[in-house]
C-alpha cells in the first residue's frame, strides 16, 4: 500500500478502478505477447514438439498422432514426455492449455466462423448498453 492508509487506498480504487483495470489488462496482453514469442526458444521446443503440441491440443489420441506422424506410439509418448519436461508441465491437459496460450491452437471462444454473440455491458449509471 505504500504510504497510503487503507481508507485512502479504497478511495483511490473507487476513483480510478476502471483505469487500473485497463492498465492491468494491457500489461497482461503485453506479457502474453512476449510469452508466446519467446517460450519455444527459451525452453528449446523443437518444431516437431510444436507439431505434437498442436495434435495433442486438437484432442488427438496417441495412436492417431503416431499414424499421422508415421512413428510408433512409443515414440509419441517419448516425445510428449520430453515436451512435458521442457515445459515444466505434468499432464496432457496442461499441454493443451499451453497450446492455447501460445496460439498453436485457435482460441475456442474466438473462432473465425463462430456466430457473433451479444456483449452485455452495465455502466455505473445503471444504464445498460448492448453491442
Amino acid at each position: 500500500m505504500g504510504d497510503h492508509s487503507k481508507r485512502e487506498m479504497i478511495a483511490i480504487v473507487k476513483a480510478h478502478g476502471w483505469t487500473l483495470n485497463v492498465a492491468a489488462v494491457a500489461a497482461h496482453q503485453r506479457y502474453m505477447t512476449h510469452f508466446v514469442a519467446e517460450f519455444p526458444q527459451r525452453n528449446e521446443i523443437t518444431d516437431k514438439q510444436l507439431e505434437l503440441l498442436e495434435k495433442i491440443g486438437l484432442g488427438m489420441q496417441d495412436k492417431q498422432i503416431a499414424d499421422d506422424l508415421g512413428v510408433s506410439i512409443s515414440a509419441v509418448r517419448q516425445r510428449m514426455q520430453h515436451l512435458l519436461t521442457k515445459a515444466g508441465l505434468v499432464n496432457r491437459a496442461e499441454l493443451v492449455a499451453l497450446a492455447m496460450r501460445m496460439g498453436v491452437l485457435p482460441d475456442p471462444l474466438n473462432l473465425p466462423d463462430a456466430p457473433e454473440t451479444g456483449i452485455h455491458v452495465e455502466m455505473d449509471t445503471g444504464e445498460i448498453l448492448h453491442r
